[in-house]
This record gives structure tokens, C-alpha cells and sequence, in this order.
């Protein structure tokens, strides 16, 4: 029984390819059904009517059967629309041709029924014009024959012949059309079972996927905290030889390095803290940093210089926040040690926004202090720090420019995508 059922299931399958989307094979798998089935119908039609009807009659539906196998070559040949094509036509033609030579009484017009009924179920609405097309057919001929009586070609009556073909037509019609309306509910019912596996295979997967995902937020959650302690250990080694250093040059390096050590581990101190491991909210984080690299510096500059800031609620990536940081620590820096020596007051203004027009994000720190040197150019200066901003622009894939403010102090801008 099983080796009875995997060959009907290989006949039923041929045409198929790998490649096939499950509707392209649905297709297929109908197609090759309904040919089978018009086949064995064909067939039972053929023996009857040679029984009943005599020779003559017989070679035409002989005739009708043998066209029917056109479609063979073509599913073999996998032109499946043009198979669909060959079983609509030939099916059309057949039920025309005899019901309008045999007459309404002999009940051939019944098999118009299950024709109309296969149409519906080998439809593919990808190409509605194929099914408009069918149905015109059909249509076109029922309706000829309904105008004409179902006399169209000479009425072959024999009343006592046409009786029992009568009671074939209907019984075979019948069968036929409980054979399709089985198929109908058994295609939709394997198509409930594999949209239902599909949906549990999805709600396994997306669990899954859900586990994996927390599991390795947490895994990252961990490194930026393990990242951050750290840098927080570097950042303590070079404070605690700030502190035992005397020499003002090197106590100034270090304070710079620290600085820049802290700014990265302030990044991943934010994201471990966040609900989100990926992004940071840069306004909080230019708030810390602010504050972090104010209490870098002596007590009487940290009250004579005001920060203000007007940053927008931006979250950025890990990969664009850190060099970012990275600069906005170098300008603050710079801000404390040079813009304002020799005086006892100063403000510090840090804007960061979207420039939607040109879609670009723009870093923008201002100063009302001394002003930069005679002949400073940002493309040619050898400091440390400009050669740092110089490269984070370049990871950035940024344009910076420094220039004087008219009235005092400087203006840095940092554009980047």
C-alpha cells in the first residue's frame, strides 16, 4: 500500500524542481491531477460510448481522448501553462461537440459542472488573464449551445440511447465532480496544515531567536562593562602617577590621557547601564563628559568658565559615539587649558543637531576666549590633539574646520554623515 502511494505521489510530482516556490509546485501538482483524472474520465467516456452509442460516436470521443494527451509532452516539458491550456481547450471543445450532436437529452451539458468547478481550482490569480480567459470559453459555449437548442451539429437522437447515456452522464458527472470537490478540500486542507506548521516553525524560531538575542545582550552587556572596568583601571594607573609626578609637562600629559581614557570608558559605562547595548543617547553622555572633564582642571577655572549645551536626543552607534567623544573631549580640553589664560571668566558652548538638508549630523564648540595664535592652521598644526581630531575625522569620514569668532574666541565645527 505504501509503495502504491509513493508511486502516485512521484506521478503526481513530475515536473517538479527544486527551485519551485510552494505555489509554482501547488500549481504543478494540480495540473498534473486534473490530467490523470480527464484521462481515466476520457477513457470511461471512450469504452461507453463504443458500448452504447456504437463506433461511429466512439472514434470521436477516441478522437477527443488522444488530444487530451497533448498535455502530457507539455507537463513533461515543464510549459505547465500551456498544459492548463490544452485540458481547457480540448475539455471545452469535447463537452460542445457532443452535447450539440447528441442533444440536451442525452445530459452531456452536465459535465460543464466539474469543468467550471476545475477551473476554479487550478486558477493562479498571479495571472488573472488566463482564468478570465477559461471561463470565457466556457461560457462562449454554454451559451451557443443554449441559443441553438444544442443543436449546432446534426442531432444524433436515439431516444433509448440517449436515455442510458443520460444515466452515464450524470453518474460519471457526479463522480467527477465529487473527485474535484475531495481534491478542493483535501489541496486546502494540506495547505491549512502547512501554513499551520509554517506558523508553529516561525513561533519556535522567533522564540528561539529571542532567547539567543537576550542571551547575547547580556554577553555584551557584560564585555562594556568588563571593557569599562578596564579602562577605569588604566585610567586610575595614570591618575595615580599624575598625582606622584611633579613636573608640570608631564603632570599635563597624563591629566590629557586620562582624560581620553575616561571619555571611551564613559561610552561603555552608558551602555551597559542602557536597556539598548548598541546605541547611547548622546546627550546624557555629553552631560557626564562635560562634567567629567570640568573637575579635570582647577578649582578656579572650574568656576570661572561656564559650559552651556544644546544637544538633541540623538542615539548613536558605538562605532560613531566613541570618536565623536573622543573629539569633543579634545576641544573641551583645549578650551580649558587655552582659551581663557589670563582671565577670570569664560563660556563654553557645545551644540550638536541634524542638519536635515544637507543630512549630515554637526558638532559645533565655541568659546568667547583669547582666540587662536597668529598663523594657526588646523590642517598644519603638530599638537597631539589636532592630530587625534584629524584622524577621528577620518574614521568619521567628517570635515572639521577651526576659525576665529568675530568679537573673540574660536569656533570648531565637525560635519559628518
Amino acid at each position: 500500500m505504501n509503495t502504491l502511494k509513493e508511486k502516485l505521489l512521484r506521478i503526481l510530482r513530475m515536473g517538479f524542481r527544486a527551485d519551485m516556490s510552494e505555489q509554482d509546485k501547488r500549481r504543478v501538482w494540480i495540473a498534473n491531477l486534473f490530467y490523470f483524472t480527464g484521462t481515466f474520465m476520457l477513457t470511461a467516456c471512450t469504452l461507453q460510448t463504443f458500448i452504447v452509442d456504437g463506433k461511429d460516436l466512439g472514434l470521436y470521443v477516441l478522437c477527443s481522448a488522444l488530444c487530451f494527451q497533448l498535455t502530457l509532452p507539455a507537463l513533461l516539458l515543464r510549459k505547465f501553462r500551456l498544459a492548463e491550456s490544452v485540458m481547457v481547450i480540448v475539455a471545452v471543445a469535447t463537452i460542445f461537440f457532443f452535447d450539440n450532436l447528441m442533444g440536451a437529452d442525452a445530459g452531456v451539458f452536465i459535465y460543464y459542472l466539474p469543468f467550471l468547478l476545475m477551473i476554479g481550482f487550478i486558477a493562479d490569480f498571479r495571472h488573472i488573464g488566463y482564468i478570465l480567459f477559461y471561463v470565457a470559453v466556457t461560457i462562449s459555449a454554454i451559451g451557443t449551445s443554449e441559443i441553438y437548442n444544442h443543436h449546432v451539429f446534426y442531432h444524433y437522437h436515439d431516444p433509448v440511447k440517449n436515455l442510458e447515456s443520460f444515466h452515464f452522464n450524470i453518474i460519471a458527472a457526479s463522480v467527477f465532480t465529487s473527485v474535484i470537490t475531495f481534491l478542493i478540500l483535501w489541496q486546502n486542507y494540506l495547505q491549512y496544515k502547512l501554513v499551520s506548521d509554517q506558523v508553529e516553525e516561525r513561533k519556535k524560531n522567533e522564540e528561539a531567536m529571542k532567547i539567543s538575542l537576550r542571551e547575547k545582550e547580556i554577553l555584551l552587556a557584560e564585555v562594556h562593562h568588563r571593557v569599562k572596568n578596564n579602562l577605569a583601571v588604566i585610567s586610575s594607573l595614570l591618575n595615580l602617577q599624575l598625582n606622584l609626578s611633579d613636573n608640570e609637562d608631564t603632570r599635563r600629559v597624563l591629566l590629557e590621557s586620562r582624560n581620553r581614557v575616561s571619555s571611551m570608558a564613559l561610552i561603555h559605562q552608558k551602555l551597559y547601564r542602557s536597556s539598548n547595548v548598541e546605541k547611547i543617547e548622546f546627550r546624557s553622555y555629553c552631560e557626564d563628559l562635560i562634567m567629567q572633564i570640568k573637575y579635570s582642571y582647577p578649582e578656579a577655572e572650574r568656576a570661572a568658565i561656564a559650559v552651556k549645551m544644546d544637544v538633541e536626543r540623538t542615539d548613536l552607534s558605538l562605532t560613531v559615539s566613541i570618536p565623536l567623544g573622543l573629539v569633543l573631549n579634545e576641544l573641551l580640553s583645549n578650551c580649558y587649558k587655552h582659551a581663557f589664560r589670563g582671565r577670570t571668566r569664560g563660556e563654553i558652548m557645545i551644540r550638536f543637531y541634524r542638519d536635515e538638508p544637507a543630512r549630515k549630523f554637526v558638532l559645533w564648540v565655541s568659546d568667547n576666549g583669547n582666540g587662536l595664535p597668529p598663523g594657526f592652521e588646523a590642517g598644519t598644526a603638530n599638537s597631539l590633539g589636532m592630530t587625534i581630531i584629524s584622524s577621528l575625522c577620518v574614521q568619521l569620514d567628517g570635515q572639521f574646520s577651526i576659525t576665529a569668532r568675530p568679537g573673540g574666541g574660536t569656533a570648531a565645527v565637525l560635519k559628518f554623515s
